[in-house]
């Protein structure tokens, strides 16, 4: 319908074209046809994209027009969505939106409008959508990712237990990419039981085992809520001084703050369930043979990979995790080695704070491994803040103030460069896996990083599983 009433969409040069209200006559006639079915009591409800967000598309003027002809025609409330799929990133937005961007649009068909209206679009916190519905701006607000996260967030919003709410984070790894890609399944990174709720079911496990797991980051964490929910004795061991891995530092780049909340919530999960945290506390082989858990989950993340390439060791080169973590203070002028969705994710963050920056990737294409919707968002804020990017190109040396490198059979040199990142990728550790091979004879589980590099949706998946079949 809405492809009837977009000028955008809509070429057709009959009565279903041309002026706004011939544009509108497809709805209308269904809406009428359904009331026809359906009677005067039941309740008509008409989603409508707002504003479309392409040229030549449904602004929200025409929208609004538009709305008051729907209510006229008997629909009982209306859903202000906005976007066309040349605009996915307003359908369905990903965290490079802000939080409540389209909130407005609801407010403007509410003026013109005496139904209800019910507003969409990146409200994944009850406290936000709270002070719409106070602002009187729509008379309901949808959380439908949010709900995916966390099917309790009302009961718990009710409750007063905000700590223990799974909070969307907008990465679309599991919710549109997973679905997009034919599993026939709608998943979730934050909450793994998305979509399975009849394959996998958390029960008390029939031996409570103890269990270690080393390595705190999010896929170990998923794994020891998990393990302990089933009722095992489970101890977290961190080598550093805070849980989280290296998704602390994945959290720093532009507009992903939320991917903090993952964090703070299995902290809170972690303590609630009674799991002991060992900070500054590496897991060896030795230390398992003493204690003798029943099982150890291997969580020990990945390294960074650094190539061989001549100049490497210079005082100026420097690893993305170290920049983003502010250990290291990047120069005015820095080259990115490394166009994977880390090295553009560093790029990006150094050129919003005013840096001059170089991207150099040997593939054809920056970010093959990122999800497309923030990925184009990505691209776009590359391109705003004249951030260099030189694809197919293998970077032969490292000098002092260059980066030298081989494109089409010819030298690049790039120049006057005060930091060179590397951004690479990383690489399993499987040190602690290998050095339980054959010395102890519990059960080992890789999971995450440590089995192979991937993203943080697989990785979560791989640590919830461990928690539910060690």
């Amino acid at each position: 319908m809405n492809q009837f009433v977009s000028p955008f969409s809509n070429k057709r040069v009959d009565c279903y074209g041309g002026s706004l209200r011939n544009r509108a006559r497809f709805a209308l006639e269904i809406t009428a046809k359904i009331r026809e079915r359906v009677g005067a009591e039941y309740p008509i409800i008409y989603r409508m994209s707002v504003q479309e967000y392409v040229d030549g598309g449904l602004a929200l003027e025409e929208a609004k027009a538009f709305a008051q002809m729907l209510e006229e025609a008997g629909v009982d409330m209306i859903h202000c969505s906005q976007g066309v799929y040349t605009s996915i990133e307003a359908v369905v937005p990903p965290f490079g939106v802000t939080r409540g961007a389209f909130v407005e649009n609801a407010a403007a068909i509410k003026s013109v409008v005496r139904i209800p209206v019910s507003a969409v679009g990146r409200i994944n916190d009850p406290d936000l959508a709270e002070a719409i519905l106070c602002s009187g701006k729509a008379d309901l607000v949808t959380m439908a990712r949010a709900s995916l996260a966390d099917p309790e967030l009302p009961n718990k919003v009710r409750d007063g237990r905000y700590d223990e709410i799974g909070r969307c984070i907008g990465c679309l790894q599991g919710c549109l990419a997973n679905s997009n890609a034919g599993t026939g399944k709608v998943r979730c990174l934050v909450n793994p039981m998305t979509g399975m709720e009849d394959e996998y079911q958390i029960k008390p496990a029939e031996k409570k085992k103890t269990v270690w797991v080393a390595g705190g980051g999010v896929s170990g964490c998923e794994a020891a809520i998990i393990a302990a929910k089933r009722g095992h004795q489970v101890t977290v061991f961190e080598k550093n001084t805070q849980l989280g891995g290296q998704w602390i530092a994945a959290a720093v780049p532009m507009c992903k703050t939320e991917f903090t909340t993952l964090v703070v919530w299995q902290q809170n999960q972690l303590a609630q369930l009674g799991v002991t945290v060992k900070y500054n506390c590496e897991v060896t082989a030795a230390m398992v043979a003493e204690s003798a858990p029943d099982a150890v989950i291997v969580a020990t993340g990945s390294n960074p990979v650094v190539p061989k390439i001549p100049g490497i060791d210079g005082p100026q080169v420097v690893l993305a995790q170290d920049v983003l973590l502010g250990k290291v203070e990047a120069g005015q002028r820095v080259a990115v080695i490394g166009g994977g969705l880390v090295g553009a994710e560093t790029a990006d963050f150094l050129a919003c704070h005013g840096r001059q920056v170089s991207i150099v990737e040997m593939m054809d294409a920056l970010m093959r491994d990122g999800e497309p919707t923030p990925k184009a968002m990505l691209l776009k804020r590359l391109a705003q803040n004249h951030v260099n990017v030189y694809t197919s190109m293998k970077v032969t040396a490292i000098e002092a103030d260059a980066v030298v490198g081989e494109k089409d059979g010819e030298e690049v040199r790039i120049s006057d460069i005060d930091t060179v990142i590397i951004a690479i990728g990383v690489r399993a550790n499987k040190e602690l896996e290998e050095s339980l091979s054959g010395t102890y004879h519990g059960e080992v589980v890789a999971v995450g990083d440590a089995k192979r590099a991937k993203n943080g949706y697989l990785g979560i998946q791989e640590g919830f599983e461990a928690g539910l079949h060690i």
